[in-house]
């Protein structure tokens, strides 16, 4: 535009004549460029251009603008002068301005009244303010309400500070309410929490039922925590149990855990664990790890047996383990057309 040409007057009246003609978002770029280059009082007279000409939005432009000098004093008109046109978020801008500066009534009254115009982060800082306070029921049912309007943040938020105060039983009745609100990932909390206070029996249960509804990752949260903390069995236990829920990915996640750390025994037992669940890529992983320790007549039986399960890529794995052995003719054989009836590498797609 003209203004970044330093023709400021006359990029200022074509700005003017389109905020005439209703279209205030020229006067917008225009106090935003100056804003930027330093220019904070030209900034804010278009800024109150714009707002002349009924941009209310603009308020929060120009309060900010004197908020970041430093001005809270000049910031809160325009802040009230927003609040008082009904934007939903104005005011929880300006409560936590309030909030800042100490003036926790102040910042409580604008809460509310953009809670009530709307607003449901303004719900959940409402009930952390009510918590910080000493107010805990209120802040309860503030974070409750929250909830209601699909905020479980706000529980979340409260839980933490509870958590953080040594009041376990609080966090955990209130992830456990962010959990009934469907949020999945309340559960896992609740997991950790029971873990970490000793009560193994219903951290368990509770990664199980996260399990069935669809959310393994508490499950193996929990059975991490475990293993690394050297509580092998019954990490191992634990992968089982979910196993015959039908969540065999435990199993396989654990596996992989143990094979990264050179505990290929330990891996196995899990492939091995996994396979007898139905789990058919478990096959190929175990005849990967025989191979890795340099048994290839075990590792060419499980890739074959993988392959008979149905497992596409045992081929390959096999026409690699043929070509590193030094015979690529029969495992090109092998890649073109498969096995024949007899067990091994067709000639042909006949």
């Amino acid at each position: 535009m003209w203004d970044q040409a330093g023709d400021h007057a006359s990029a200022e009246a074509a700005a003017v004549q389109m905020a005439d003609r209703g279209d205030t978002d020229a006067l917008w770029r225009l106090a935003q460029s100056r804003e930027k280059v330093g220019d904070h009082a030209g900034a804010d007279a278009l800024y109150q251009q714009a707002v002349d000409r009924g941009d209310t939005e603009v308020l929060w432009a120009r309060a900010r603008l004197r908020e970041n000098l430093g001005d809270s004093a000049g910031a809160e008109n325009p802040y009230r002068r927003a609040v008082d046109g009904r934007d939903t978020f104005g005011p929880r801008d300006m409560a936590g301005m309030q909030e800042e500066a100490a003036d926790r009534a102040d910042a409580e009254v604008l809460y509310r009244q953009a809670a009530d115009s709307g607003d449901p982060i303004a719900l959940r800082a409402l009930a952390v303010l009510k918590e910080k306070g000493g107010d805990h029921n209120s802040a309860e049912d503030l974070a409750t309400r929250a909830a209601d309007c699909g905020d479980t943040e706000a529980l979340w938020a409260l839980a933490g500070l509870r958590e953080k105060n040594g009041d376990h039983l609080g966090a955990e009745a209130l992830y456990r309410q962010a959990a009934d609100c469907g949020d999945t990932d309340a559960l896992r909390e609740l997991v950790r929490l029971r873990e970490e206070t000793g009560d193994q029996t219903n951290a368990e249960q509770l990664a199980i039922q996260a399990g069935n509804n669809g959310d393994a990752i508490a499950l193996w949260d929990l059975v991490t925590r475990r293993e690394e903390a050297g509580h092998r069995s019954s990490a191992e236990d634990l992968a089982i149990q979910a196993a015959d829920h039908g969540i065999l990915s435990v199993l396989w996640e654990l596996a992989g855990l143990r094979q990264k750390v050179g505990d290929h025994a330990g891996a196995e037992a899990m492939y091995q664990q996994a396979h007898e669940r139905g789990e058919i890529l478990a096959l190929r992983a175990l005849g990967r790890l025989r191979e890795m320790s340099g048994d290839h007549t075990s590792a060419e039986t499980l890739y074959r047996q993988a392959a008979d399960y149905g497992d596409p890529d045992a081929l390959q794995n096999l026409a690699t383990l043929w070509e590193k052995a030094g015979d690529p003719d029969r495992a090109k054989r092998l890649r073109q057309f498969g096995f024949a009836d007899d067990g091994t590498p067709a000639t042909s797609l006949d």
